[in-house]
């Protein structure tokens, strides 16, 4: 009779430290989303070029602290490693947008671009690049409005968050970090090598080579060498040789052995190079002045990463932000 109680006993303790472990998680569950029903989301306002976030929760900020940013716990407990966000800015921070011609942005090395705190790797397609290509040899031709010569193109909003720069070894200059942008950014750096390359088979266009390639490894006298865009490191290592001209070392490169977005960048440079080698040299003169005088980007930069997160995430949403929005932004951008 003992034996079999004993017996009976071990077959239920399993299901008993089961069921308690699943309640105890229940009631976790519930504690944290009752925390965040009762906080409330984050608003960005947008005027004249300005954004500002205005925090009302006491999750995130104490604004009662002569303006400085105090972190408090929540009443039901410590706060999620999810809900660790950077302390929102102070009022009336503002993010500066300009409209800005491919060829100014492109040029010297005013706009130096870096991705290496996006943990989103470029990711476009051939299909992408090609309609992308399309759309702006389609403005170049006129076909869009009818007139090239009065037809502008925008590409839209760019949002990007000034880095330390070393002056002394680069020279006057500003690096960015790319909160969005980047699949345009690298796409048109690799349109612009691919043009670069083209006409450096051309006898008579030394100087237009040299212009492209000065475009994309900008040169200062005396001072280091860089490239329009960095990405991070494993995705960095096809479009680094490319950007550089240094076309012989990247056959030598096993694309096997490569990251998704090193196959995705070789592929579109492919692409875009057969697609402007059929161009007859006069047309490509004149697509490339239209993608330098007529191609137009926004450029915002705002004061600092965390405005720029909740720009990101708020674009195309015409929405306060929600607790999985800021977890998005946790994740995508360290």
């Amino acid at each position: 009779m003992v034996n079999t109680n004993i017996t009976l006993m071990f077959q239920i303790l399993p299901s008993l430290v089961s069921m308690i472990s699943v309640t105890l998680g229940l009631v976790f569950l519930v504690s944290q989303s009752h925390a965040f029903t009762t906080t409330s989301p984050t608003k960005i306002i947008t005027e004249n070029s300005a954004s500002s976030i205005s925090t009302t929760s006491n999750l995130y900020t104490d604004h009662n602290n002569n303006g400085r940013n105090t972190k408090l716990s929540m009443a039901l407990g410590d706060v999620p490693f999810f809900a660790q966000l950077y302390p929102p800015p102070k009022e009336g921070s503002a993010s500066i947008t300009n409209r800005l011609p491919l060829g100014s942005i492109f040029d010297s090395r005013d706009y130096i671009f870096s991705t290496a705190t996006n943990v989103r790797a470029y990711e476009w397609s051939v299909k992408e690049a090609e309609e992308l290509f399309e759309d702006l040899l389609d403005g170049s031709n006129g076909f869009l409005a009818g007139d090239a010569s009065m037809q502008d193109y925008e590409l839209s909003q760019i949002v990007v968050v000034p880095m330390e720069w070393d002056k002394e070894l680069y020279g006057l200059g500003n690096r960015y970090d790319v909160h969005d942008g980047q699949q345009r950014l690298v796409t048109l750096c690799l349109l612009f090598a691919a043009l670069r390359d083209s006409f450096e088979k051309d006898d008579d266009m030394d100087d237009t080579f040299v212009e492209l390639a000065n475009m994309l490894n900008p040169p200062k006298v005396r001072k280091a060498d860089l490239v329009r865009i960095e990405l991070n490191k494993r995705d960095n290592v096809v479009l680094s040789h490319i950007l550089k001209n240094d076309m012989k070392n990247l056959e030598n490169i096993n694309l096997k052995k490569m990251t998704r977005a090193n196959k995705s960048i070789f592929d579109n440079f492919n692409l875009l190079s057969d697609r402007v080698g059929a161009i007859e040299k006069d047309e490509r003169v004149k697509f490339l002045d239209y993608l330098v005088e007529n191609v137009h980007m926004l450029v915002c930069v705002p004061e600092s990463s965390t405005i720029a997160r909740s720009l990101v995430l708020s674009q195309g949403k015409g929405k306060d932000n929600e607790p999985i929005d800021d977890f998005k932004g946790l994740v995508c951008f360290r």
